[in-house]
Parts: C-alpha cells; structure tokens; sequence
C-alpha cells in the first residue's frame, strides 16, 4: 500500500535542499535552486510527489508541470535536466506511484507525463529517448586520476598547458556573459538556438552565486576560447554545459578547461563528477567523456500518454536539414528563436 503522497513545491519548502542531500539517488536537479531557475525563467509549477518518513525522503518524483500552447499541458520531471533519478526505498511499489501521478496527471488534464528515469519501469517497454550517461570518481588524487586517461585526454592537456592559455574559475555575471557568447556561437555550430540568455541570468542569481555552480573559463591572448559551466549539490557536481570558439580548435582549451575542473573538485570534497548526458549517435562528445576515464551507463528516458494509456516509444529529432539551416542562420535570429521556443518544448 502506498503511504500518504504529498505533493510539495521544493522552493517554498523550508528544509528541501537538507532533505535532497540525505537523498540515497538524489542530484542537484532535485534541489531547490534547480526548481526556482525553471520556475523563473519559463513559468514552469513545481509538483514534487513524496513521502518524508522520519525526516527523511522515502519518495520523490520531481514534475514540473509545462503549460504550452503548442505543446499542450504535461507533467516532465524534469525539463532540461540531463536525468532526474526517482528516489523510493524498496518497500515502496513504483506501479503504485505511478498510478497515482497519472491520476494526479488525468484530473489536471495532462497530455503526457515524462521521467528522465527508466530504471523503475518495465524493460519491454520501449524508451522515448536514450542517451548515454558518465560518472567519474574524483575522490583520488589528482595525479592518479591523471593517469587513468586516456593517451589522447593526456596529450592534449599537456599540449595546452605548453600554450599561453590561462585558465581561470569564475562566478561573475561577466563571466557568465562570456560563456552565454560562446554558447550562442557552439549552438549555432550545431544547428540548435541557444537557451535564452534569462536562463543563464537566473542560474547565475540561484545557483551560481548561492556557490552551487561555477564557471571555467580558458583565455588567449586576453579573449575568452572555451568555457564550460558546472553545477553541484552535496559531493556531487556536474558538467552541465560547454562552449568554445571554433577559431581556436588547434588548442585543446577544452581539455584544459575539464582538468582544471576535476582538480579543483577533487581538492575541495567532491566525490562524484557527472559528465551530463551524451546522444547515442554523438560519437565524438562520447569519446571525449570516456576519455576522463568516466564510467558510462545508459539514462532512459519513458512518456506515458494519458489519453491513449500507452508509452510512447519514439521522440522526434532535429533532422540533419533543420540543423543545416539553423547553423547558417545570423545569431540574433537563433536568439530570438530560443527565447520564442524554449519555454514549450520542456
């Protein structure tokens, strides 16, 4: 039998994010902080299912409930996070849960409900998307982690370091200016608008500046080349984003940039450091991960629809043309388009 479900809305809870780090699976996405930048940016209300058991978290399915015109309403837990893993101890029954949010889902009239968490569900059913997840361990030293890499992940760290590149870890709005400059140019390049630049504002007034997140940042010459932005919670911290200036590929500051990361992780408590999540057709971005000596695995992705009470197997990807015209497209017109799109499509 299912224990009494709450619904909560972690960011006017006032213990959530001490609940969160007592989690056994729970990440920064489950936090408070995470919660107020998707609130804030796209409108998004929070609904996180639980049951808090002695002060601790027995159950937590995150949702955001996404109202779109477009889109229609639906429950995702949670939009633009890389994997958002159910928390339940074991003598919770998940069908229970489920039956429960889909009902929750039905009365508010919900199209679809979707979890960035397969592991609960049947494994005959088939995912919605998949994408490949990494975890390296950082509890190390620095110097033994270093030689657990790759040949290529070592020779091209030791290729920048013989660079003027400097490398520099920041938490300004400056900072996030330029890394919002590189990100506009390295989604362009991959035929994708950028986030609008309210949500990277918003993470840099609620995480960043909260000190659960900052940015690394490579410089030449006095001009910003690579930066990259990492999130945290608890021991754990993530790489979240990455972006860099094409004109200066023939310097790996990317490589510079994730090792000057993992070092000040390690030497400041962290345990874990999530590499986000990978397309499986992404071999490139794949390689570069395992080359950190990163653990791989796979995050599944599940969408019930509600009003055919069936999963949905498939998602729809940008096709190869859509990329074509988007990476030709002036970046003010794929600005525009991200802060037009992005609200909906969470």
């Amino acid at each position: 039998m299912l224990p009494r479900l709450d619904i909560i809305d972690p960011i006017t809870h006032p213990q959530w994010d001490a609940l969160v780090q007592n989690g056994q699976t729970c990440s920064f996405f489950h936090s408070s902080y995470w919660a107020r930048v998707l609130q804030e940016t796209y409108g998004y209300r929070p609904l996180y299912f639980t049951v808090i058991k002695d002060g601790m978290l027995s159950l937590l399915v995150p949702m955001m409930e996404v109202n779109s015109v477009f889109t229609g309403k639906r429950g995702v837990s949670l939009p633009f996070s890389d994997y958002c893993e159910i928390n339940i101890e074991q003598q919770i029954d998940f069908s229970d849960v489920m039956a429960a949010i889909v009902d929750y889902g039905k009365r508010a009239r919900w199209k679809t409900v979707e979890f960035m968490d397969g592991r609960y569900f049947d494994s005959d059913i088939a995912p919605y998307s998949e994408f490949y997840g990494h975890v390296l361990n950082i509890e190390k030293d620095p110097e033994i982690l270093f030689h657990a890499f790759s040949n290529n992940t070592k020779r091209n760290i030791r290729k920048a370091l013989q660079r003027e590149i400097l490398v520099t870890k920041d938490d300004s709005l400056d900072a996030v200016k330029e890394f919002y400059r590189l990100h506009c140019l390295t989604r362009r390049r991959h035929g994708i608008p950028p986030q609008p630049y309210k949500f990277f504002e918003n993470v840099h007034e609620r995480v960043i500046r909260g000190r659960y997140g900052f940015i690394m940042q490579a410089s030449y010459h006095g001009r910003t080349i690579a930066s990259s932005m990492f999130f945290n919670c608890g021991d754990q911290a993530i790489y979240k984003y990455g972006a860099s200036d094409q004109s200066y590929t023939y310097l790996p500051a990317n490589s510079l940039v994730m090792w000057q990361a993992i070092k000040w992780l390690s030497g400041n408590g962290f345990k874990q450091l999530s590499f986000g999540r990978t397309e499986l057709e992404n071999e490139g971005l794949r390689r570069f991960k395992k080359g950190w000596g990163a653990a791989e695995r796979k995050i599944k992705y599940c969408k019930y629809d509600l009003h055919t009470g069936k999963f949905i197997s498939k998602s729809s990807h940008i096709s190869d043309l859509q990329r074509k015209i988007s990476s030709k497209l002036p970046l003010f017109v794929l600005r525009t388009a991200g802060a037009l799109i992005y609200k909906h499509i969470g």
